[in-house]
């Protein structure tokens, strides 16, 4: 959710804004030190922003997430407006006035694709395209991570993939993963790549490691935004620990996850003080599971509010915001601490205690927005010390050795307690995953390209196949070399191969793998795994094991709210998206399925909370068929639609699947056909 670039401000604007507003000690140029080291006492923060702004380290931020055209660092229709012509002024003029100054760790986004480069010039987004070759993104990440490898050593691959900030497949999104990873290794072996998603969308992400995506990156970038006055922190670490889970189950135990993006905007039913609440229950959240999920660093949407109220720190004249204040109360009291674990509290209060140089810090708060419990804390201390999130200190003098506090739904840090006189034992620290030993990547690298119809690579059985793999040599050298092919299901081999190429420095070749798959009594439907491996040189590539669906002639496959799902949405007016979901009461998909003589659908739908939905089919839009329906949470469901195909000698029609009722979901959609017989009748034709 980057700042839209048609109200970001000029940077000389910004100065000037802020050197009236925070004073001009803030904003001293220092070009000397623009492209020096980084600063290396902001690495270990896990405090962070999106977007610079004048006065921002006065919150003690220590880390600020920009590009994409939020911010010129790295924005690559600013830098490269032709082809091979670089123009590194105002990115260089943002570091030297703005984030050198402040002393910020910095989080770049590679991205977006200038016009020249994009694979769609004319389309009206065209910024939100794929390259129409990725060797033209490698060159723009080399050219980036050469020029500010002594400023910048984390950074990340596009903005939110996996909606309208990118308009290409996943597998697209893959390919733009490996190649930033080894063109920025290459200027910076000791640089990190993050990549990720909106929201923590686990299906999307596990698609990405299918690609071979898990040597390519360091860190994975999440954005857990919630909606609404209250918090659902247990909604929220579900989601966290699910992303932890997906990453330790592929050998990813030793890296991090980063909340690159998190915020309420007081334009959605928030107030300012709320949203001030809620900034600091999200933070002591992220915190609670830094050590035991690697929730390593969290970065607030936005820094400022662009052109009217929303989701910033700070006004729209750059004023502080209660959420500005808020987080300095959070940075002064839990800069230097480690969270020891939860205190036990009233079911309806949520308390957490951090150990801040041998004293304990408690939070509290209720996460009711109305709510308010008073809680008795026992103690022998003479005072106890309470900053509120307006960043202020109240003293509480206990009575017969207790003090009473009542809990709202702003957060509080209480100090001056001892840590016997907390009840409940902090939870144990967590063994640390051991650094893995770092995984060199080489200069040539493989990416799989489905179909543009389909998520994933799809095999007819009893038929022959081919499969284009796309190799990248973006080494110095020619190199020779193999991919060894295998295709098994349940222990069971269905295909072998081997093909040689020969790839030629600085290029990409596609290559193909020919194979005939038996068919067999169970496989339709299935997914078979293809593993991927091979040599350039005597050097091996980074493996690649992959989920390829077994059909009988073709597949569509797509998880919703992506960018192949837009191919197939049709009616979507009451609808909405999330991560890998589709939800609202009336919405629909139109498949085109040619001369299939047969095929059937398998939906994961229903409704959210067990509420009544629908499933219904048409041949024209107009009078549709109930073929399932329930009340239920979203399960699986096969319908035949046979009867819904064109017959022997009539014009190809559209299927059209309706899914109608009450806050009904998809998840995911597979649709697999049978192609008609060499002697079985076309549409049109009529068979003599």
């Amino acid at each position: 959710m980057p700042i839209p670039r048609s109200v970001a401000l000029t940077l000389s604007a910004v100065v000037e804004a802020g050197r009236a507003l925070i004073g001009a000690a803030v904003l001293v140029a220092c070009a000397a030190t623009s492209l020096a080291g980084p600063w290396e006492a902001a690495a270990e923060s896990p405090f962070g922003v999106c977007g610079p702004w004048p006065g921002v380290q006065e919150a003690g931020i220590k880390w600020c997430r920009g590009g994409a055209g939020a911010t010129s660092l790295v924005n690559w229709p600013e830098i490269e407006k032709t082809p091979g012509t670089w123009d590194w002024t105002a990115a260089d003029r943002e570091l030297e006035r703005l984030d050198d100054p402040m002393q910020l760790s910095m989080l770049p986004i590679f991205g977006y694709t200038p016009k020249w480069a994009s694979r769609a010039p004319e389309d009206h987004d065209f910024q939100f395209c794929p390259p129409r070759d990725v060797a033209l993104f490698s060159r723009f990440v080399r050219q980036c991570v050469t020029r500010y490898r002594h400023r910048v050593k984390v950074w990340e691959v596009w903005n939110e993939p996996n909606i309208d900030f990118f308009r290409g497949s996943i597998a697209e999104y893959a390919e733009m993963v490996k190649a930033a990873a080894v063109a920025a290794r290459q200027a910076d072996p000791e640089c990190r790549v993050a990549m990720g998603c909106a929201g923590v969308d686990i299906p999307f992400l596990e698609r990405l490691y299918e690609f071979g995506c898990g040597p390519y990156f360091d860190v994975m970038a999440v954005h857990p935004y919630q909606w609404g006055k209250q918090l659902n922190d247990g909604f929220m670490i579900d989601k966290l620990e699910a992303c932890r889970q997906l990453m330790d189950r592929h050998g990813d135990r030793h890296k991090e996850i980063w909340a690159t993006e998190f915020g309420w905007s007081v334009t959605e039913g928030v107030s300012p003080q709320e949203q001030a609440d809620l900034l600091l229950q999200a933070m002591v959240n992220f915190l609670s599971v830094r050590e035991r999920l690697k929730v390593e660093k969290a970065f607030w949407f936005c820094v400022k509010d662009w052109g009217g109220p929303g989701f910033g720190l700070m006004d729209v004249d750059g004023k502080p915001k209660p959420a500005f204040r808020a987080y300095q109360a959070l940075t002064t009291e839990l800069a230097a601490a480690r969270y020891l674990g939860p205190w036990k509290t009233p079911a309806n209060v949520r308390g957490h205690v951090f150990d801040r140089a041998g004293q304990p810090v408690l939070v509290l708060w209720n996460p009711s927005p109305d709510g308010k419990t008073p809680i008795e804390l026992k103690t022998s201390a003479p005072k106890l010390s309470l900053r509120t999130t307006a960043n202020q200190v109240v003293e509480v003098i206990p009575t017969g050795a207790k003090a009473t506090i009542d809990a709202s739904h702003a957060p509080m840090f209480i100090t001056g307690l001892k840590m016997s006189e907390l009840d409940g034992n902090p939870s144990p620290r967590p063994v640390a995953a051991p650094p893995a030993a770092r995984q060199r990547l080489p200069d040539v690298w493989v990416s799989v390209l489905p179909p543009p119809t389909t998520v994933r690579p799809y095999f007819a059985l009893g038929a022959d196949n081919e499969l284009p793999l796309h190799l990248h040599n973006d080494g110095k050298q020619t190199v020779h070399g193999r991919l060894d092919l295998k295709l098994t299901h349940d222990n069971r081999v269905l295909a072998t191969g081997q093909v040689p190429f020969q790839s030629d420095r600085n290029s990409a070749r596609t290559v193909v793998w020919h194979t005939a798959i038996p068919a067999g009594k169970g496989l339709a439907w299935q997914l078979a795994t293809l593993r991927i491996r091979g040599l350039a040189g005597q050097e091996p590539l980074p493996p690649i094991d992959l989920p390829v669906r077994l059909v009988g002639s073709k597949a569509i496959e797509f998880t919703a709210n992506s960018w192949i799902e837009r191919s197939y949405l049709y009616k979507s007016e009451k609808a909405g998206g999330g991560d890998s979901l589709r939800f609202g009461n009336e919405f629909g998909y139109r498949f085109d399925l040619g001369d299939a003589r047969s095929a059937r659908l398998r939906i994961n739908v229903g409704a959210n909370g067990g509420k009544p939905w629908k499933l219904l089919l048409s041949k024209d839009d107009k009078q549709y068929v109930p073929e399932r329906s329930g009340a239920c949470w979203p399960s699986w469901q096969t319908v035949t639609l046979d009867k819904y195909l064109a017959g022997p000698g009539k014009a190809p029609s559209p299927v059209y699947v309706k899914i109608q009722g009450t806050e009904c979901q998809v998840h995911e959609v597979v649709l697999e056909t049978e192609a008609r017989g060499r002697n079985e009748p076309t549409p049109g034709e009529v068979k003599k």
